[in-house]
């Protein structure tokens, strides 16, 4: 005996009024690594460049580390969420009202 499946019923554990709750509110989603945007772009959480992430990196501002095969020269940086936003909460508010990009770490 074949068992007929509805297309139209949603299953879920989720009590109904949850579920109907859920599905309005949008979805934050907090990484806890970050892969470093592509050249020419800004980071989608903090608005940052690629260079700007690689110099408070090497003056370790923020943790980062680096993936790659055993002996490869190359790898993927990745950069650790929190420290990133420990970083730049810590920064004191911009109150001149010009732009902060220029005071980066040297």
């Amino acid at each position: 005996m074949q068992q007929i499946k509805d297309p139209n019923k949603r299953l879920t554990t989720v009590p109904l009024s949850e579920a109907a709750a859920s599905a309005s509110q949008p979805v934050h989603f907090r990484p806890e690594w970050l892969r470093l945007p592509k050249p020419g772009t800004l980071c989608f959480h903090s608005g940052l460049s690629r260079t700007v992430l690689y110099q408070l990196c090497k003056a370790d501002k923020i943790k980062s580390t680096v993936l790659r095969q055993r002996g490869a020269s190359r790898g993927i940086r990745l950069i650790s969420y929190d420290s990133l936003m420990v970083y730049l909460r810590s920064l004191p508010p911009d109150t001149t009202g010009k732009d902060s990009a220029t005071n980066l770490p040297q």
